[in-house]
């Protein structure tokens, strides 16, 4: 999940089990980031940052990522 309120966007993604991120048009992504600007047509995005696990208010994938590995 990935909410921009301002400019009334919200995107969806599944995080499949192999790290995959899938976008709705079946467009599979190895990096956050570009996921996030194909999702978007941003020219750049952390998708780090700007991707939520599950809902809007939760962990970013660097977050998740943190508390797995850490």
């Amino acid at each position: 999940m990935w909410s921009r309120p301002r400019r009334r966007q919200r995107f969806e993604a599944v995080l499949r089990p192999d790290g995959v991120i899938e976008l709705p048009d079946g467009g599979r992504y190895r990096h956050p980031d570009v996921a996030a600007v194909a999702a978007s047509g941003s020219r750049a995005a952390d998708g780090w940052v700007v991707w939520r696990l599950g809902k809007d208010t939760g962990p970013t994938l660097a977050d998740a990522f943190r508390d797995r590995f850490a």
